[in-house]
């Protein structure tokens, strides 16, 4: 059973979406002109459904080049999850979980009461605790690919496998 089936939790989301509709190929469908959607596969609670709006409708409403295109996605997010978040704290929002990527990260957030603080929480393996010093970009947040970006292209470094870890650095693996 879809979390969508749950007669409550449609009420709400058709409330705060009014464009919703689910098609055939089980996509739910948040704006169909500005194409804001996201697959309802997996979503079987309310906090998974939660974490794909922010995931997925972040974006739209903190940096839409259509006022009233961000203002029925930031309306909608806020009614929806009973927040009063401003297009600023939208946008970090889109920063740190935007794009699902931080699935985790966003989890702990919702989990958090929507605890702005909670985005900027670095836990395991990250750029901020890299031997190289590295920072995660403003713009992009944790949506940084691989152990450390910001050293690609500078004379020697070689980009470690995903899975190195900050000791492996440390230790001097994975420098030219």
């Amino acid at each position: 059973m879809s979390v969508f089936d749950n007669a409550e939790i449609r009420a709400r989301l058709t409330a705060a979406f009014p464009l919703l509709f689910v098609n055939r190929q089980n996509e739910l469908i948040i704006h169909p002109k500005r194409n804001t959607y996201f697959r309802l596969d997996g979503v079987e609670s309310e906090l998974d459904l939660k974490a794909k709006i922010l995931e997925w409708c972040s974006r739209e409403a903190s940096k839409s080049i259509y006022a009233r295109s961000q203002q029925y996605h930031l309306n909608g997010i806020n009614s929806f999850l009973g927040t009063d978040f401003t297009p600023e704290e939208m946008y970090e929002i889109y920063t740190y979980l935007g794009n699902a990527c931080n699935h985790e990260k966003t989890l702990r957030f919702i989990e958090s009461g929507y605890d702005l603080s909670a985005l900027t929480e670095h836990t395991g393996r990250n750029c901020f605790n890299c031997a190289w010093g590295g920072k995660e970009d403003e713009e992009f947040g944790s949506a940084l690919v691989g152990h450390c970006w910001l050293h690609n292209g500078e004379a020697g470094f070689i980009q470690p496998p995903k899975e190195t870890g900050c000791e492996s650095w440390k230790s001097g693996e994975g420098e030219a």
